[in-house]
């Protein structure tokens, strides 16, 4: 059991929405061009799936190292295997991550991204 709270805190937790669906509403009302807005917005549904995604399969990678942790003959390799399946996972969802991103930059102006997120994180 502490291997999985150990690594719950060291990967985080996490909700499976990066997007609300307020964001959706203000990115259809700062772009103008359907098209565009269009492009944005499933950039943004595909990150939302992506993160719950990998969230479920994180808790799945814990689930099964919490059964490990009951048994006490587990091997040593088994705990590797499930760390590389969890970096694996992180750093795929993290590419996946930065080529959605570029998706909407391209399908955006500067001031339309400043009016769309930035004035949300202040």
């Amino acid at each position: 059991m502490i291997t999985a709270l150990i690594l719950m805190h060291f990967f985080g937790g996490g909700t499976p929405e990066l997007f609300s669906r307020s964001d959706f509403r203000t990115v259809d009302r700062t772009i103008e061009e359907p098209a565009r807005a269009e492009a944005v917005t499933q950039a943004m549904e595909r990150m939302n799936e992506l993160l719950a995604s990998t969230v479920e399969k994180r808790r799945e990678t814990f689930q099964k190292l919490n059964e490990m942790d009951v048994k006490v003959n587990s091997q040593e390799v088994s705990y590797d295997e499930m760390l590389d399946e969890l970096w694996r996972t992180r750093r795929e969802a993290g590419q996946k991550y930065i080529e959605e991103v570029f998706v909407m930059r391209k399908h955006m102006t500067r001031d339309e991204w400043n009016a769309a997120f930035v004035s949300a994180d202040e």
